[in-house]
């Protein structure tokens, strides 16, 4: 009995190996689609990442397919490579390799840009050995700009929760109630010292007017002098020396009139001047 199966295995693993054989022969012997590297032009800022899409429809496990970069002197420099399924990094681990599920995209990230990122980029697929392949996609170019400053986006403020509502209510209410009492405490307060204040100015005015009115009424005498010139008649061209000098004073009342300024007193008599003497002369009588 075992005898008769071994040759049925022995013949199912011969015809596997046959059709896998083929199968790769197709594949290798099979012309290569011509691979596209999108977008074209691509552009972002300083700390983003930028993103282009690599697209092979012949990829197999048995291909590499690696990303480039064209240097200044227009030479590729190798950024990554994706081989057997693992992104492999060969400078910076910024640029990575990662196969989308349909199996024949990738996408060729740039964690990070910096500004030194801008320049051209290609993706190339290489076939392994016996026979071996390379095709390279057309350049695409990427661009990183100077980093915007993100403004902070204002959202709108959420309406207050009614909890709030009520505690900031009973605040508004008990200032109300506190703060009444001391405004009336307050006023009255005021009022009093004002009332104090004005009954002690009066008590004042009243204590200092009855010195000015016993001051006014009492009569202030006055005392005004005065000269009085007597000419005589002259006998002689040449005057006569003065034989006789009186002297008077006058006090002037509040009641006097005008009537009785001019009079003086002597000694001749109490009432009136004393009519002029011929030997008299000229005399002054000063007041």
């Amino acid at each position: 009995m075992w005898v008769q199966q071994v040759p049925w295995s022995f013949t199912w693993a011969v015809l596997q190996l046959s059709w896998q054989s083929g199968w790769l022969l197709e594949v290798l012997n099979k012309p290569w689609r011509p691979l596209t590297f999108s977008p074209t032009w691509l552009t972002v800022s300083e700390g983003a990442n930028a993103t282009f899409t690599c697209s092979f429809s012949n990829w197999s496990e048995d291909l590499k397919l690696n990303w480039y970069r064209l240097s200044p002197s227009n030479q590729t420099e190798k950024q990554a490579a994706f081989c057997n399924g693992y992104s492999q990094p060969v400078r910076d681990a910024r640029f990575q390799i990662v196969q989308l599920p349909n199996g024949h995209d990738f996408h060729m990230n740039i964690l990070d840009a910096r500004r030194n990122d801008s320049g051209i980029y290609l993706c190339g697929a290489i076939s392994l050995p016996p026979k071996a392949q390379i095709k390279e996609s057309p350049g695409a170019e990427l661009v990183v700009t100077e980093r915007i400053l993100e403004t902070p986006t204002r959202y709108p403020r959420p309406s207050p929760k009614p909890e709030g509502q009520f505690q900031g209510l009973v605040i508004v209410i008990m200032s109300v109630l506190v703060g009444i009492p001391v405004l009336l405490l307050l006023a009255w307060a005021l009022a009093a010292f004002c009332s104090t204040g004005m009954s002690e100015a009066r008590e004042a005015g009243r204590k200092e007017d009855p010195p000015k009115e016993a001051h006014a009424a009492a009569p202030v005498p006055s005392v005004a002098y005065e000269e009085l010139d007597f000419q005589g008649r002259e006998k002689t061209p040449e005057p006569a020396p003065c034989v006789h000098t009186e002297y008077a004073t006058i006090v002037f009342t509040e009641g006097l009139d005008a009537s009785a300024i001019g009079r003086r007193g002597s000694a001749d008599g109490p009432q009136g001047p004393r009519p002029p003497r011929h030997e008299d002369g000229h005399c002054s009588w000063p007041l």
